[in-house]
């Protein structure tokens, strides 16, 4: 079943779970669609937990009986980590640049070259151009954004849906992290923005974007072709 599909079905069956396995399938859900494995075979655990919930629910059974675990992390991670072993080191490779050309579209591409290079150029000097003088704040504040979410892509399924619930001062402690992470972040863009105008190189908007756009597709077929 594709994968728009099968999402399609999860979101309609789903709300005949009891709210209290429902919250255990969206936790599921959440964990098994940030993790390391394609997106097709996490929706696959996804809709196979959810059909396993929905008849132990008709045969009165216990959830976590059926899982076999009280831990849903455990439970999901035995999945995860069989299925990624299952992968080529080509397949390992692509899930992990799978984002970078929606990344350099939309930070590096709309943001960084039309917003804060282009767009003045036209508007100062009444031409348009799709020359790009790339300078090196730019190159390095494409790779930090990149980083970032690769990191936050590798720890929102772990952290998210213990963050409902939480303590006060837990939370506070969440709220200090993800605030003083953004500023740092922030900072080091616009410090970046002032000391290092230094141009590295040109390259024409339109092929770039191009370029991108021809990546994004090429690793999301090879995502569901290659083993």
């Amino acid at each position: 079943m594709k994968t728009k599909k099968l999402i399609k079905e999860m979101a309609c069956y789903s709300e005949k779970l009891t709210e209290a396995n429902r919250e255990i399938f969206d936790e599921i859900l959440i964990t098994t669609r940030f993790s390391n494995i394609s997106e097709q075979d996490a929706e696959e655990f996804s809709y196979h937990c959810l059909d396993l919930f929905l008849q132990a629910e008709q045969d009165g059974v216990d959830i976590k009986t059926i899982m076999g675990t009280d831990d849903i992390n455990v439970f999901c991670n035995d999945y995860v980590e069989s299925i990624y072993k299952s992968y080529s080191l080509l397949k390992k490779a692509v899930l992990k640049l799978l984002y970078v050309p929606s990344i350099l579209l939309i930070f590096t591409g709309f943001f960084g070259m039309f917003l804060s290079i282009l767009l003045p150029i036209w508007i100062k000097e009444r031409a348009v151009t799709f020359d790009v003088a790339v300078p090196f704040h730019l190159v390095l504040n494409s790779l930090i954004a990149i980083g970032i979410v690769h990191v936050a892509l590798r720890y929102i399924g772990k952290y998210s849906p213990k963050l409902d619930g939480i303590a006060k001062k837990q939370e506070r402690k969440w709220d200090f992290i993800v605030w003083g992470g953004y500023l740092f972040m922030v900072g080091i863009f616009v410090l970046s923005g002032l000391y290092l105008k230094q141009v590295l190189f040109h390259i024409n908007f339109i092929v770039f974007i191009i370029v991108c756009l021809i990546l994004d597709r090429l690793f999301h077929y090879m995502i569901r072709k290659i083993n």
